[in-house]
């Protein structure tokens, strides 16, 4: 088979281990390749303990972030193509048959996922919501099953992608693979990937005729939900600190729908002398002129990203746009702020008041 099975985890053995069963019933042949990076329960020594010719594995003392974990079981693969499954998945029949018909060079294949309605507000391709159970032990395979037969023929791809991704190894390498740096240590290292695959001219697709049931979120609640609603909140902002605009922005765009996407990266700045937005506004501008150094807020921001947050505040760089706060922003100013990146470089080098803000574009971009 011209396709591998990718999996990283982070301890959660016991369902590993239903995941791994399931998958070698109905593909005992299928490679298969898992990172588990950091797990301390169990789970190198159940790996060793398989004998399994067509299972790769690698291990890491250290706890890797979720995009390193899998990049790490990515660089693994010795098949053309591959696809991305969590531990926390009943794999469907004629699964990678399907994916591996349906991909191709240009072309990431987004599977379809049955979920029960936790997070039924939250809609994304290939999402099914109904309810067939909540572990591998309660499941209702008759129900699952007898869903994938009715789909498993249909081979319509929809506009749209998600993590739960198929392509070509190649494909994954020249996006550039998971964003461990911005992403620590998980959350919406997904979304990243999946604009850069598309700015790279990728096409990005979702089928229904490859199917899983999705338990959901069994995989990244290995930590406190506290710990999750962090890493998530963090990771909102640092997706801001990457790309200027947050990901709902992004999704306006539908961007993946284009035949063509291109979003133009620059450089921007704010001068202020005041202070109290300062939270809101630091993870869109790459140099604030705050007349001073914030220590305090540098001191408390730091410790949530790799990110550099004090070099924002040193002004020995040139930036393409500087926005200069002429009077205390608004909430319109902050909207303004939130998508500004969008219209500026249908602008020519110029000044321009909105609101509260004075553009300043130095360069056209």
């Amino acid at each position: 088979m011209d396709i591998s099975l990718v999996l990283a985890v982070y301890n959660n053995l016991d369902y590993t281990k239903s995941c791994y069963n399931r998958i070698r019933d109905i593909y005992p042949e299928a490679p298969f390749v898992i990172s588990s990076g950091g797990s301390d329960d169990g789970t190198l020594e159940w790996l060793e303990s398989l004998n399994d010719d067509y299972l790769s594995y690698i291990h890491d003392d250290d706890k890797l972030c979720f995009s390193d974990n899998y990049n790490a079981a990515i660089k693994l693969v010795d098949t053309e193509k591959l696809v991305l499954i969590h531990n926390d998945m009943v794999i469907g029949e004629n699964f990678l048959e399907n994916l591996s018909d349906l991909i191709d060079e240009k072309t990431l294949v987004t599977y379809t996922t049955i979920e029960p309605p936790i997070f039924k507000g939250h809609k994304r391709p290939g999402k099914v919501i109904l309810d067939l159970g909540s572990n591998f032990f309660d499941f209702n395979y008759i129900l699952f099953n007898d869903y994938v037969d009715k789909v498993k023929q249909n081979k319509t791809l929809v506009d749209g992608g998600t993590f739960f991704i198929s392509g070509y190894k190649d494909t994954f390498i020249d996006v550039g693979l998971f964003d461990g740096f911005s992403f620590d240590p998980f959350f919406c290292e997904d979304d990243d990937f999946l604009i850069r695959a598309k700015i790279k001219g990728y096409r990005l697709k979702t089928t229904e005729c490859a199917v899983v049931y999705h338990f959901v979120s069994k995989t990244s609640r290995v930590l406190r939900s506290d710990e999750s609603r962090i890493s998530e909140h963090n990771n909102i902002r640092n997706f801001i600190r990457k790309w200027g605009i947050p990901i709902p922005v992004f999704n306006e765009l539908v961007y993946w729908e284009d035949d063509v996407f291109n979003y133009k990266t620059f450089t921007m700045g704010l001068t202020t002398r005041n202070d109290s937005k300062l939270y809101n506004v630091e993870p869109y501008f790459n140099k604030i002129d705050l007349g001073k150094i914030p220590e305090d807020y540098i001191k408390n921001e730091q410790p949530n990203t790799n990110y550099d947050i004090r070099s924002k505040f040193i002004l020995t760089d040139v930036v393409d746009v500087m926005i200069y706060e002429t009077s205390p922003m608004t909430d319109e100013d902050m909207f303004t702020i939130n998508k500004i990146r969008l219209s500026i470089p249908h602008y020519e080098p110029g000044e321009y008041q909105i609101g509260n803000l004075l553009i300043e574009i130095r360069n056209k971009v």
